[in-house]
């Protein structure tokens, strides 16, 4: 496959519209990620080249974005080597680097509190916020930020045995919350979050709104301007928020924590178009009582339901909670008690649209 001869490690994993493999390449033994999509989503409509215009996944699209990206040094993105067809199978693939430390909702799972601590998510924050603002700056909105698609590269797997995560985590000896979180977080000491999966990206022109009569995304993230069918990249700010919310409390925002398993798309697609509050309450709820007031307003201002009154990308790299990472967090003991007040949620997987 492009020019390299692979064997198969073992899936990484397997969507509607593609399955992503862990291969070794034969002659140089590097440790690479194969992504091949399904072959009914193989050929362009209408026959499109380049970069996505309209809404259909098709994984040439993705490599020709992709590619452009980092002819564009864009930072934080998954380099792409080559697109092929497997020789055994015919199948569309693109060769990519592996990230060793696996998507960012695997590493949230893996967490006795589904969550990070808020300095180790104004960097993880950080870092996505300035590789969307490279790609809007180029005209190229991603429409399908979420957890699932945040890859982490450590850089250690090079055989077998550093391919378990779990044997290079830390032992946990922390009883608190507020500890665990600090203590998980020494694994992520030195990684890097790469913003992966355009598939569904597309051109968009500044001052342009994008009327494609489709929906376009992962429910849970989708921005409501998108429901209503005009929107342009500021819904890619609406996802990261989803994304800042779920990674500092553990659950999507505008559910109570009991209403978890009831994320039907149909349900959210009424509470977003109609009764979807205009502002995020926080102060009521004791699923921010452990939040600081930084990271409160952050939120709140990326998950405005008017995207007119939505923070930029460059509003949120330069507010303050970010800029004082290395100094934000806080000992949630102090506002939660010895233990705290949040339980362990399980994600529900999200489905793209």
């Amino acid at each position: 496959v492009c020019g390299h001869s692979l064997e198969q490690v073992r899936v990484l994993g397997e969507g509607g519209q593609a399955s992503v493999s862990l291969c070794r390449d034969t002659h140089t033994g590097k440790l690479l990620a194969l992504k091949t999509a399904h072959k009914e989503i193989h050929s362009k409509e209408d026959g499109e080249e380049g970069i996505a215009q309209g809404t259909r996944f098709d994984i040439r699209m993705e490599f020709d974005t992709v590619r452009f990206l980092i002819e564009s040094n864009v930072p934080g993105i998954v380099p792409a080597h080559g697109m092929g067809r497997d020789g055994s199978t015919g199948d569309l693939c693109i060769l990519m680097d592996y990230c060793d430390g696996g998507t960012l909702l695997s590493e949230l799972r893996r967490r006795p509190f589904r969550r990070l601590s808020e300095r180790r998510a104004a960097l993880v924050l950080s870092s996505l916020a300035q590789t969307l603002e490279h790609c809007h700056r180029l005209g190229i909105m991603h429409r399908d930020v979420k957890l699932e698609n945040v890859l982490i590269h450590h850089g250690h797997a090079k055989d077998d045995e550093s391919l378990n995560i779990d044997k290079r985590r830390p032992l946990r000896t922390s009883k608190t919350m507020h500890d665990k979180d600090e203590e998980e977080d020494e694994y992520l000491n030195g990684c890097r979050f790469l913003l992966a999966d355009f598939g569904l990206a597309c051109r968009f022109t500044p001052g342009h709104p994008i009327y494609d009569g489709c929906l376009v995304g992962t429910s849970e993230y989708i921005a409501p301007e998108m429901i209503k069918g005009a929107y342009d990249e500021r819904a890619d700010v609406w996802s990261l928020g989803v994304l800042l919310h779920l990674i500092l409390t553990g659950h999507f925002p505008f559910h109570e924590p009991q209403q978890q398993h009831q994320r039907r798309c149909s349900s959210l697609v009424l509470a977003r178009t109609s009764a979807c509050p205009h502002k995020l309450e926080m102060d009521s709820s004791p699923l921010y009582k452990h939040l600081s007031h930084g990271a409160r307003a952050l939120i709140q201002g990326m998950l405005r339901k008017d995207p007119s009154r939505r923070f930029s990308l460059s509003a949120v790299r330069s507010h303050p909670w970010l800029q004082s990472s290395s100094t934000t967090n806080i000992d949630i003991r102090k506002r939660c008690g010895a233990t705290g007040a949040i339980t362990p949620t399980s994600f529900i997987g999200a489905k793209r649209i």
